[in-house]
Formats: structure tokens, C-alpha cells, sequence
């Protein structure tokens, strides 16, 4: 797998793509990251279900700013309905 940081919608679907792998039993890992002219290569035995979804949630808004969209909000709302 290859992550390009330099493009967050690349970003989210290879991390989308490594968290699904994760949930299903996928234990070992290789991530290639590039950004401009440095590039690295990490594989690793364990990763963190929360740290992938941490990643993948930053890149989603990353490209979500990218498109022109408007933030997500989680408002708090008054505490009650009629």
C-alpha cells in the first residue's frame, strides 16, 4: 500500500482500504508514504484500530476541504424536543 500525503482523497482511500484490512484479521502491514521528494516505507505487525481510524478521519477532512465542502458540525442542542 502507498500513501501519497500530498493528496488527502489518495490518503483516506489507502487508509480506508488498510483499516478494512485490519477489521478483518489482517494483522501485518506495509505503508509506503511519499511526500514530495521523501519517501518511506513502514511495515509493522500491529497497528491501532484507533490510530488508523485517527488517520483516516484527518484525511476525510482533509479532502473534504480539498472539494469545497462545508465541515462537519456536531452541534449541541438544547436538551430538549418538542
Amino acid at each position: 500500500m502507498e500513501i501519497d500525503w500530498d493528496d488527502p482523497c489518495a490518503a483516506a482511500t489507502e487508509l480506508r482500504r488498510a483499516l478494512n484490512e485490519r477489521l478483518v484479521g489482517g494483522a501485518d502491514v506495509r505503508v509506503r508514504i511519499r511526500s514530495g521528494e521523501h519517501e518511506e516505507e513502514v511495515q509493522s505487525a500491529v497497528v491501532s484500530i484507533a490510530d488508523l481510524k485517527a488517520a483516516l478521519a484527518s484525511a476525510e477532512q482533509a479532502c473534504a476541504a480539498k472539494r469545497g465542502e462545508r465541515p462537519r458540525r456536531f452541534a449541541i442542542g438544547a436538551g430538549f424536543r418538542r
